[in-house]
């Protein structure tokens, strides 16, 4: 089923919300939830909505009265409101996300059915608002040469592409919705309205605009409604020119969100980011930037010869090992002699380790905030600490949110992210298969051997042999690969492997140890590399199987699966690679950790 949200930025409204609410149960049950932003209403407008009672989920968001007092453009706090709202979206991932103006309301469920049929970036849909010379669609405008936006009236048909659109209901698609380019604050131009400008930024990125004049939504205007700039002003009966002064006042677009101090606590095997492939290392490194961009002071705590994140700091744990064959339980205890002095001023200390010594200061100082994000699938060592506090425990996804919650932990899953754009796309493939990952039994390269021998194509097998547990097995894989169709490369580069990844005809995933997440597999998908996996852990939730790759029971179905490769676009593969960036990632920490903060902890 299409998931589909509705969003509403709810202003002084109460009057109007019975009717709003009747036109929503016509869209019923078609969206899956509705979010409305309240902002600053001195009418009844919270009882309506907490009295009228939808067949699906609402949900109230509320926003600081006195950021709609900040400024005298209007469409700056609106913008505010549109933010909130739109990163709600990106963090509930819905197929399509419909922004309705308070003002308006739909008429029927053919609102979604029309726009969402279209599968376009962004349509609006026309409203219409009767004036002495007639209906006038307040939405569609062309640019001439000087460069002027001026309005046109004359739209009937079902799909138009207008230079630019101002619509009272905008239909965003889930690619642009997780476009973390293209927002609604701060407003650009500064001086023009928050649906306005977005579309300008998404023009600016490629995306199209386009307005279905077939879709019809009434405009409902409350008594003593303030004159909107695209209205016919009843005095001089001239229409307001769409551009607003601008005021040149000052907004804090970080009223409500505190930047955080934040503290990642890496492992000591490897460098961060690491040179070579791992995965662990590499998602606390994409963590620190994420969370850097978002303006959040990151401290990081890895080994010697990591690098510092962009404006942050780095604390370093001792020296990396980059081998298995140690005690881990021992590297990590002294890896809290560096930490210990530089934890007590964050507001939360964030652990992607292996036994948790972020719990030991916790131990010592009750009031320090702490998470920890396990990336395997063990965690009875953790009891020890269970009986003392909250442990804040974080899958990387709902396959190891059961196995802990068959431990006896709770946790709350988020899903690890990668920085798409170091991926590059391509299109075209080689016909050669590949196999990335570490060169153990658990990741099991000898059975993607077995596939592209039975399916009589060339295989890359890249992976580490240093971080491993059992040599006499890298040698037995090592025999399997003749150099000509099976090719034994060995540890690379992160640029090499991007190289192999977007050439590969297919990545091959045959793990059989219960995968906790699977990152390889975004990976492939980023550079339109569609893989191939065994039925293994948490890569079902990754690989929409017989979309962006294949899920398969056995190694036949893998050679069988190979065949088919061409039925899946590589287009495809990109785009849901993106709804795993790390933008994203950050900005689900960022909730947890403001849950954390606040005493919701689990």
């Amino acid at each position: 089923m299409t998931k589909i949200i509705v969003l509403v930025p709810v202003y002084n409204c109460g009057k109007k919300l019975p009717i709003f609410f009747n036109s929503l149960y016509d869209l019923a049950p078609q969206p899956s939830l509705y979010v409305f932003a309240e902002n600053n209403s001195q009418d009844d407008t919270l009882q309506q909505i907490h009295r009228f009672k939808l067949p699906n989920k609402v949900i109230r968001v509320w926003f600081r009265k006195d950021a709609a007092m900040l400024s005298q453009n209007r469409y700056e706090p609106i913008a505010h409101v549109r933010q909130l709202l739109l990163t709600f979206a990106r963090n509930y991932d819905p197929d399509y996300a419909i922004f309705l103006d308070s003002d308006i309301y739909p008429r029927t469920k053919e609102l979604i059915e029309n726009l969402t049929r279209l599968k376009k970036d962004i349509v609006g849909g026309a409203y219409l608002r009767a004036f002495p010379d007639g209906i006038w669609l307040a939405s569609k405008w062309k640019t001439p040469n000087d460069g002027e936006y001026t309005l046109h009236r004359e739209i009937q048909k079902s799909l138009d592409e207008p230079s630019m659109t101002s619509a009272g209901c905008m239909c965003l698609s889930r690619k642009i919705i997780q476009d973390k380019r293209v927002n609604f604050y701060p407003v650009r131009p500064a001086n023009a309205s928050e649906d306005f400008g977005y579309c300008l930024q998404a023009q600016e990125h490629g995306y199209k605009v386009f307005l279905d004049g077939i879709t019809r939504l009434e405009h409902f205007i409350p008594e003593n409604m303030p004159i909107k700039p695209w209205s016919r002003n009843v005095f001089t009966q001239q229409y307001e020119p769409f551009f607003y002064e601008n005021k040149n006042v000052e907004i804090n677009s970080n009223i409500s969100n505190k930047k955080l101090r934040i503290g990642l606590l890496s492992t000591r095997f490897f460098g961060v980011p690491p040179s070579g492939y791992s995965g662990l290392e590499q998602v606390v490194w994409d963590l620190a930037c994420g969370l850097d961009n978002l303006g959040h002071e990151v401290t990081l705590f890895a080994p010697k010869g990591s690098q510092s994140p962009p404006h942050g700091k780095l604390v370093e744990i001792g020296d990396a090992y980059h081998t298995c064959a140690i005690n881990w339980l021992g590297a990590e205890l002294g890896a809290y002699d560096f930490l210990k002095d530089d934890v007590d001023n964050l507001d939360v200390l964030h652990g992607h380790n292996w036994f948790g010594i972020e719990y030991l200061r916790k131990a010592r100082n009750m009031g320090l905030h702490v998470a920890h994000t396990h990336h395997g699938l063990n965690v009875s060592w953790f009891n020890m600490f269970k009986q003392l506090f909250k442990l804040n425990m974080i899958s990387i996804s709902d396959w190891t949110k059961e196995i802990f919650a068959k431990q006896g932990f709770n946790a709350r899953r988020c899903y690890n992210g990668v920085d798409i754009d170091r991926y590059q796309f391509q299109q075209e493939k080689k016909d050669r298969l590949m196999f990335l990952g570490r060169i153990s039994r658990s990741k099991a390269p000898d059975i993607a051997i077995k596939v592209a021998r039975k399916a009589g194509i060339g295989l890359d097998v890249i992976g580490s042999t240093n971080f491993v547990d059992d040599l006499d097995y890298v040698a037995e894989v090592k025999k399997l690969c003749d150099g000509k169709q099976i090719r034994f490369i060995g540890e690379v580069s992160q640029g090499e492997k991007i190289k192999y990844l977007k050439n590969a005809k297919s990545l091959l995933i045959p793990s059989q140890f219960g995968e906790p997440f699977g990152l390889i597999s975004i990976e492939a998908m980023a550079c339109g590399t569609v893989p191939i996996a065994l039925n293994d852990g948490a890569l079902k939730e990754i690989i929409k199987d017989g979309q962006t790759g294949f899920i398969c029971s056995s190694v036949d179905q893998m050679v069988a699966r190979i065949k088919e490769l061409e039925l899946i676009d590589p287009k495809a593969c990109r785009i849901r690679a993106q709804e795993f960036s790390r933008e994203k990632m950050a900005h689900e920490y960022v909730k947890l950790y403001r849950e954390i903060i606040n005493g919701q902890e689990w």
